[in-house]
């Protein structure tokens, strides 16, 4: 023995590794689904109204050569202004939404205007208090794209937010389940599934604990260092 003590060596690395390469697989299997015509679909929840906004990519679009009527492969303010109305239809005709046993209809739907000729920007208000009842949203967005078509929805209230995508496969999705009453069977076949993330204050409260807790790791790990030091 020579009185010195060496440092433990540091644990493998081979957790590290994998979790990168599972990061990069996923990363890989985002950038193909990219390549699938997507739309997004958001609802907001307040007391008294639910809004949703539905962007969508304007070449995917079936009567896209139609409205381009120059050919330029772009729509143009004028081209914009001459569909507008018709295409806000077809798309809000595309989405069903259901709460509290009835099928809910916007008073108003148009196209947000000041966006770029490649994404359409969508938004109707509905006259609906959800953020305490079960939303089902069914959407056909795929019949008005070209190809397959998959809708990232998300479902916004005070209380959280809730995720799923949608697409041939499951075009249906319940958000809010904890209000589904019991005696309702809902088929899981065609739902998509729901990631639910808690409200911005209890985020807040997880990365501060979050923080503690490494902050305490590295103190300690610093300490055991220094003390094996020769």
């Amino acid at each position: 023995m020579n009185g010195k003590q060496t440092l433990a060596p540091l644990p493998s690395n081979r957790a590290a590794v994998a979790l990168f390469l599972a990061m990069a697989a996923l990363c890989g299997t985002a950038a193909q689904a990219h390549n699938l015509p997507i739309s997004r679909m958001t609802l907001a929840a307040d007391e008294d109204y639910l809004h949703v906004e539905i962007t969508l990519n304007a070449n995917e679009l079936v009567f896209f050569a139609e409205w381009d009527a120059d050919g330029d492969g772009r729509l143009s303010t004028a081209e914009l202004a001459a569909h507008e109305d018709v295409a806000a239809q077809s798309v809000y005709g595309a989405i069903e939404l259901q709460s509290a046993g009835r099928c809910l209809a916007p008073e108003v739907v148009g196209l947000v205007p000041g966006g770029d000729s490649h994404h359409l920007t969508f938004r109707a208000h509905y006259a609906a208090s959800v953020c305490e009842t079960a939303l089902t949203v069914q959407s056909r967005l795929g019949g008005l794209t070209r190809g397959a078509h998959s809708t990232q929805a998300v479902f916004q209230t005070p209380q959280g937010r809730e995720t799923a995508v949608l697409d041939a496969r499951t075009p249906r999705v319940t958000f809010n389940r904890a209000f589904v009453p019991s005696e309702v069977v809902i088929a899981s076949s065609s739902q998509a599934a729901v990631v639910t993330t808690p409200s911005a204050s209890w985020q807040r409260i997880g990365v501060t604990c979050t923080a503690v807790l490494l902050s305490g790791l590295l103190f300690f790990s610093v300490r055991h260092r220094s003390r094996v030091a020769p």
